[in-house]
C-alpha cells in the first residue's frame, strides 16, 4: 500500500482558515498562529487515529530468530508499528514446523521453500506483538499487516522547525472537517476571553462554538459509520 502525498502544516493551517471563514482577517489578526495550531493538529490526530489509522502490508524475514524487532528504519522504511493486525507465515526454514501449511492438492503437508507455493494454504500461527518486538512461533518469512498512527513530523531547517503531515493530504476530507470544527471551538473560547476593540471581528463566540461542535460531531459520526478501521486491532 503506497503512502498518500503528504501535506505541510502551513497548507493545513491555510485550508482551515479558508474553510472556517477566518481568511478575511489579516495574518497578524488571527487569534491562533501556526505554532499554536500545531497543538490543535496533534489533538485532532488523537481522535482521528482512533477511527482511521493507516494499515500497511509488507513481508519480513526473521533471519534465524523467532522474533523480529522493528526499528525506525525497518519494514521498508515505515518504522515501528503502533500495533500488528495480522501475521501470516509464508515460509518456514524448519521442516518440523511444516504443519502450518496445508497441501491443497490432497497430499501430505508441504514443508519449506522447496515446496510449490501455489499449492499452499497459509494458516494463522500464534504470535504476540509487544512494541517494538514481534514474537512468532518459528523462524521464517511472514506477511504482515501493520497499523500506524498519522503523526506530525518535525524537520529542522535554516528557518526553524518545519512541520509536515506525511500520511495525509487534501483528500483527507474528514480530518479537515474535524480539525476545522476544533479550530472554531478554540476561537470561540478566545473571543469570549477578551474585548475585541482592536480586532476587525465581531464577538461571535457563541455562534462559533455551536458551529464548531456540530462540525466535530458530524465528522466523528462520519468516521464511525463510513471510515472506521477499528477492526484492524482485532486478532
Amino acid at each position: 500500500m503506497s503512502l498518500p502525498i503528504g501535506i505541510t502544516a502551513r497548507e493545513t493551517f491555510d485550508r482551515v482558515m479558508i474553510e472556517s471563514g477566518q481568511f478575511c482577517l489579516a495574518p497578524d489578526k488571527n487569534e491562533l498562529d501556526l505554532d499554536k495550531f500545531i497543538i490543535l493538529i496533534r489533538a485532532t490526530l488523537g481522535t482521528y487515529n482512533k477511527y482511521h489509522p493507516r494499515a500497511e502490508k509488507f513481508n519480513i524475514d526473521t533471519a534465524g530468530e523467532s522474533t523480529f524487532t522493528f526499528t525506525d528504519t525497518s519494514a521498508a522504511g515505515l518504522g515501528i508499528p503502533a500495533w500488528i493486525s495480522d501475521v501470516i507465515p509464508i515460509r518456514t526454514y524448519n521442516s518440523l514446523n511444516s504443519s502450518i501449511f496445508n497441501n491443497l492438492s490432497g497430499g501430505s503437508n508441504l514443508i519449506n521453500s522447496s515446496s510449490n507455493p501455489w499449492l499452499q494454504c497459509k494458516q494463522e500461527a500464534p504470535w504476540t506483538y509487544r512494541c517494538p518486538i514481534l514474537y512468532v512461533p518459528f523462524n521464517g518469512e511472514y506477511d504482515i499487516t501493520a497499523v500506524y498512527n498519522h503523526v506530525v513530523e518535525e524537520t529542522e531547517t535554516g528557518n526553524g522547525i518545519e512541520y509536515n503531515l506525511p500520511t495525509l493530504s487534501h483528500e483527507s476530507g474528514v480530518f479537515f472537517q474535524l480539525l476545522t470544527g476544533k479550530f472554531l471551538v478554540s476561537l470561540a473560547g478566545s473571543r469570549r476571553a477578551f474585548t475585541h476593540t482592536n480586532l476587525e471581528i465581531t464577538t461571535d463566540a457563541d455562534t462559533l462554538k455551536i458551529e464548531g461542535n456540530e462540525m466535530i460531531l458530524a465528522a466523528i459520526e462520519n468516521l464511525h459509520n463510513n471510515h472506521n478501521l477499528f477492526f484492524l486491532a482485532w486478532r
